[in-house]
């Protein structure tokens, strides 16, 4: 069964330098440069909700990855 799903979108379009996450009704960033940490989390159902509209608007530009072996 597969559960992931890679897709790419050029630097040139967006830079993508730290990792995001949104559920339920929370936004999280994570950026980890050298030994230096920072992370943020906003429960909030209107900034979760333009966050995830921001990402299926960035994934239906990003093109998909094909599998490799």
């Amino acid at each position: 069964m597969k559960v992931y799903a890679n897709r790419t979108i050029p630097a040139k379009i967006l830079t993508i330098t730290h990792d995001t996450y949104i559920y339920n009704d929370i936004y999280a960033v994570y950026h980890m440069f050298e030994n230096e940490l920072f992370g943020v989390e906003i429960r909030n159902s209107a900034i979760a909700r333009t966050q995830r509209q921001i990402f299926e608007i960035l994934w239906r530009i990003a093109k998909p990855v094909k599998a490799t072996g």
